[in-house]
């Protein structure tokens, strides 16, 4: 496992993942050498003026990223969300899956005003679920908001 930190967030992805090129502004794309795993990072830098509570924060980019994933071409099930705050950092994380299409997408967002992160992770070959959740759980519970 490596490393990754940047002034707002940091992680521990397995030795073969490598940062890539983003199509998207403000978003850091990392993928696994056979591509079938992947996690788009997003720092988000919130407005001065910002009046709503972490946790309020942290559920509407949550809820922003489900809208998204919904209108995606495939058949989505919500399979488990969870919710809390620790030290002043809410987070709520909520993982999908497309069993159809062998595809899974867990998201994680973190705020505590100024900031908030949100890490989509990718599962484009999951054909066995309890093993995408036994890869993904330690990198997905290793991104934290410093």
């Amino acid at each position: 496992m490596k490393t990754l930190t940047s002034e707002t967030w940091r992680i521990e992805l397995p030795d073969d993942w490598e940062q890539k090129e983003s199509t998207e502004q403000d978003v850091l794309l990392f993928e696994t050498a056979d591509l079938a795993k992947a996690l788009y990072l997003t720092t988000l830098a919130l407005a001065p003026a910002e009046r709503r509570s972490a946790a309020e924060i942290a559920r509407a980019f949550s809820d922003t990223s489900a809208k998204a994933i919904a209108v995606m071409d495939a058949e989505w099930k919500k399979i488990g969300e969870s919710a809390g705050e620790t030290n002043g950092v809410a987070g709520v994380i909520t993982d999908h899956f497309a069993a159809a299409n062998a595809y899974r997408i867990i998201t994680k967002v973190l705020a505590r005003p100024p900031f908030a992160i949100r890490g989509a992770f990718h599962d484009y070959l999951c054909d066995d679920y309890r093993a995408s959740t036994a890869y993904f759980t330690p990198i997905v519970d290793s991104l934290v908001l410093l």
